[in-house]
């Protein structure tokens, strides 16, 4: 996945004005529903207390009503079908977007655009048509009047992580969570749009997160011919985890480039370079609480690296170490058992031809 930079500000203000005039329209589909401004935090203490809709029955899940392809003619009643009986995965929201609509032209057999892959490159190409959604949805359930506005906590919630985050963070944070709540409204359970998915947020913001994913990024990158620069951006993501007090991210780092020069064994010198450079370049303010020098002080920066890298070396030695064992007891065991297959058809007088195991001949 390739990373953007944050939004611009015009970008902020073409989605502030394509959400004011969906805001408008869903506001005539669902009178006298709350809706929050669109420069909202999305703070989830003001969240409705009861968002629960009876789940839908087999029945309306399968009924694109006339008169939702009437509010929605410009989207296919399958597309609106799929969407009330939530069935309609993140991956698909471009079908929703009638910019869309001439490019990848649909096919009525098939209920199907003519390409599955739509790449999501800037903000509102998720944000328009997810309006879309939210209205249809909003439409299919009039009567709960406190829908409209979870999904306009979370459309708030989203615009603020837009403005503080590269896009392709918080479109991978965005897939996970709306196939998540789409599970959750199977059962009527539509709350959870209004709250921040704190697991969510942690895999995808926090800053162990996002310098582990740009490290798996740069070292997919990395050729002898750009080293110095690739080298230098890998050391400069290490430094940003400056005051853990776990090291988390520095291990985490380590993992990726012990895993990278394991799985290609060809570029072994390349990495070897790398390793000698962190370890030379590494911040002395890099530290772990729980390894300490002989005197009991941390030890940091390259030598921390350095027990660190070792530490990785002897858990894939010993893992190793404990297959190798397994493998022979298993062979051995084997091979007894076999032997005393033989003894016993020898006493009896067995004349046919047995096949024993290759461990037994090997025994």
């Amino acid at each position: 996945m390739s990373t953007t930079s944050p939004a611009t500000l015009a970008d902020l203000d073409n989605i502030r004005a394509q959400l004011a005039n969906l805001t408008a329209i869903i506001q005539g589909i669902v009178p006298t529903a709350v809706f929050p401004s669109a420069g909202s935090t999305g703070d989830s203490a003001t969240a409705p207390a009861t968002n629960f809709v009876p789940p839908i029955t087999t029945i309306q899940a399968n009924d694109a009503s006339s008169s939702l392809r009437s509010l929605f003619p410009d989207v296919e009643a399958a597309y609106i079908t799929a969407i009330i009986a939530h069935e309609f995965p993140a991956g698909d929201l471009y079908k929703l977007d009638l910019r869309y609509r001439d490019q990848y032209p649909f096919n009525g057999a098939t209920s199907q655009l003519g390409n599955s892959n739509k790449d999501y490159e800037t903000p509102d190409s998720v944000i328009i048509p997810l309006y879309t959604y939210f209205a249809i949805l909003s439409a299919h359930i009039p009567k709960q009047r406190t829908i409209p506005f979870v999904f306009f906590q979370y459309l708030a919630h989203l615009q603020k992580l837009v403005s503080e985050y590269e896009w392709a963070v918080v479109l991978s944070y965005h897939t996970a969570f709306f196939n998540r709540r789409r599970a959750e409204m199977i059962d009527g359970d539509y709350s959870r749009w209004a709250l921040a998915d704190p697991v969510l947020v942690s895999e995808h913001f926090s800053a162990a997160a996002v310098a582990t994913r740009e490290v798996k990024a740069l070292l997919d990158k990395l050729t002898m011919e750009n080293f110095d620069s690739i080298s230098e951006q890998i050391i400069s993501w290490v430094n940003t985890s400056r005051g853990e007090k776990d090291g988390r991210t520095f291990i985490q780092v380590i993992k990726l480039v012990y895993e990278k020069a394991t799985d290609e064994g060809t570029w072994a010198e390349m990495y070897a370079r790398l390793c000698r450079k962190m370890m030379e370049r590494i911040s002395p303010k890099l530290w772990d609480d729980d390894i300490k020098n002989s005197k009991g002080k941390p030890i940091v920066g390259g030598q921390l690296f350095r027990k660190y890298l070792l530490n990785r070396c002897q858990e894939d030695f010993e893992c190793g170490w404990i297959n190798k064992e397994a493998t022979a007891a298993a062979a051995a065991s084997k091979s007894l058992v076999d032997q005393a297959a033989y003894e016993k058809n020898k006493k009896v007088g067995v004349d046919e031809v047995i096949l024993y195991s290759d461990e037994y001949y090997g025994a």
